[in-house]
């Protein structure tokens, strides 16, 4: 069974800010490596309604990685970039083309679905 965690075979999600810091914190401090793992054991990469159902399991990945749960908007807006560039990576470690197909698709609406 193969495992994504975020980036090559093993995604890493760099997260945004931690929880219980605010916009005044230095970012270098707010910063944390979030591992959030995503199974493609069950994924079928020639069909794309499978496809589909992994990647809305990325989103989630991502968003739940990179989520400070915080109310100050520069740091939403940090958690959403944060989650953009997991996905982002996620998806090419892959190299799988209907999965990289189905990402640019969704173009830059990702994030603001949060």
């Amino acid at each position: 069974m193969r495992m994504l965690f975020a980036a090559a075979a093993a995604l890493v999600l760099t997260a945004g800010p931690a929880l219980a810091l605010d916009a005044e914190t230095p970012k270098s401090e707010r910063n944390q490596v979030v591992q959030v793992a995503v199974s493609t054991h069950d994924v079928d990469f020639r069909n794309q309604a499978s496809v589909d159902r992994f990647y809305h399991r990325l989103q989630r990945a991502a968003r739940q990685a990179c989520d400070s749960r915080s109310a100050v908007r520069v740091l939403q807006q940090e958690d959403r970039a944060c989650a953009r560039e997991a996905l982002n990576i996620s998806v090419a470690s892959l190299s799988r083309p209907m999965l990289t197909a189905r990402h640019d698709a969704s173009g830059p609406a990702f994030a603001t679905g949060w």
